[in-house]
């Protein structure tokens, strides 16, 4: 993805609109490998370009406009390609914005098809805010002030905040089946809120540590108490 930066940088695509296409693109090679799409879809749509790439920049901003695309809208548009039905809407802002398409040549389409081989399923999302930090240009971020926490310094805050104390409860309540499920329903409501979100790190270690969580109260509900075998909450 650094060498794809700087590819396209070298050709003159730069600014926010480098950023958000390659925060796209990245959403996209995550998507295909974590079921989020259909495995290797997005490899396969690439490779269905020409050679040359001078193909490539229209069929992905046709993506992007299918991915914003709700249900609804879909299935109005009867000559939608099979190829580009494969893909789910994405609901959110990621995709919400217009930015200007890339130039490819036949090098930076080799480059997006090697990124597009890679088994992304195997990376943390955690990594992506580091990611984004060191292809931002640095003049803004002086002037912006954006910094990525590590998952580390991460864990030092929110583990003394929430995750301590809700470790805790468990560890009174996980052999009692009567309070074990009360405790299951109570974290399944909880809200984070991160008012200076970037690329979401504080987020997703916070629900990556809640489902740590639930995964040990469901082996309790199999170890202690069989009338819960089948979980009666889930974290949404």
């Amino acid at each position: 993805m650094a060498r794809l930066h700087g590819a396209l940088k070298a050709r003159g695509y730069g600014g926010r609109d480098l950023e958000v296409y390659l925060a796209r693109l990245m959403f996209c090679l995550f998507a295909e490998d974590t079921g989020i799409f259909p495995k290797d879809s997005f490899l396969g749509y690439i490779e269905a370009s020409r050679p040359g790439g001078a193909d490539l920049a229209e069929r992905i901003a046709r993506l992007f406009d299918v991915l914003n695309m709700p249900g609804e809208e879909r299935s109005r548009r009867m000559h939608l390609s099979g190829e580009l039905k494969r893909f789910r809407h994405v609901d959110g802002g990621p995709l919400s914005s217009r930015v200007a398409p890339a130039d490819f040549d036949a090098g930076t389409r080799r480059i997006l098809l090697d990124c597009a081989a890679f088994d992304w399923s195997a990376v943390s999302p955690a990594i992506f805010g580091a990611m984004f930090q060191e292809v931002m240009d640095p003049g803004q971020r002086r002037v912006a002030g954006p910094h990525h926490t590590g998952e580390g310094n991460i864990l030092k805050l929110i583990n003394p905040l929430f995750f301590r104390g809700l470790r805790d409860e468990f560890e009174r309540v996980k052999t009692d089946p009567n309070a074990l499920p009360v405790f299951h329903d109570r974290i399944s409501k909880l809200e984070f809120l991160d008012p200076a979100c970037g690329c979401g790190d504080f987020l997703i270690t916070a629900y990556r540590e809640l489902r740590l969580l639930e995964h040990d109260i469901i082996g309790m509900y199999a170890l202690r108490c069989p009338e819960f075998a089948n979980p009666p909450f889930t974290l949404k």
